[in-house]
């Protein structure tokens, strides 16, 4: 009875019933899975712009890897205060603070954030720093990346600088976009590439 009862759940219940399957005209641009809510047709079309992760770039700064915040031109060292847009589209309600210390290296600075719950990423590559955030979208009328505090010691850091060395106020290089296409006839916006929508993951 168990045998007859595990064969009457696993084959015709299971897989008969409640399968639902979902199929793409074009595998290459979207793909799509059905869950067991799944109903009816979903159709994705005229899509006109995929999600992206906003970006800041900071201008050369005369460092290393192995060299010391605090040896970095006017001392990097304090305390910063960072927020970044979440998975759901949203601005984080409270920024992460990281203390930078005299001794750390840049090195060290790196797998700080990127330990950190700021939701970025930092990237030190020939002389300069590149912090991405993790998650792709747009905040409306609002940056994706946000410095709540510690903003002169980005400065240092080569932010918060045009490509001649002036002082600006904006952080992004790169801002944050939403994709935007339509779904059965309906415009429609995601903040990621990838999500649900009336029981298929697409």
């Amino acid at each position: 009875l168990k045998t007859f009862d595990t064969y009457i759940s696993d084959n015709l219940v299971l897989k008969t019933l409640n399968s639902k399957t979902a199929s793409s005209s074009n595998s290459n641009l979207v793909s799509a899975t059905a869950t067991g809510q799944a109903s009816g047709t979903l159709s994705i079309e005229g899509v006109s712009q995929l999600a992206t992760n906003a970006r800041a770039i900071g201008e050369q700064i005369n460092a290393i890897g192995t060299t010391k915040m605090s040896d970095i031109p006017g001392s990097a060292t304090g305390t910063i205060e960072i927020m970044a847009i979440q998975a759901n589209g949203q601005l984080a309600k409270e920024a992460t603070k990281i203390e930078i210390t005299a001794d750390m290296t840049v090195n060290q600075f790196l797998s700080k954030i990127n330990s950190s719950n700021a939701g970025v990423n930092a990237v030190f590559e020939n002389g300069r720093f590149s912090i991405t955030a993790k998650n792709s979208g747009d905040v409306k009328n609002d940056d994706e990346i946000q410095i709540k505090s510690g903003k002169e010691i980005f400065g240092k850091l080569g932010f918060f600088k045009d490509e001649t060395g002036a002082p600006i106020d904006k952080f992004q290089t790169t801002d944050g976009k939403n994709a935007i296409f339509q779904v059965n006839g309906i415009a429609t916006e995601r903040s990621s590439n990838t999500f649900s929508i009336s029981g298929y993951n697409v």
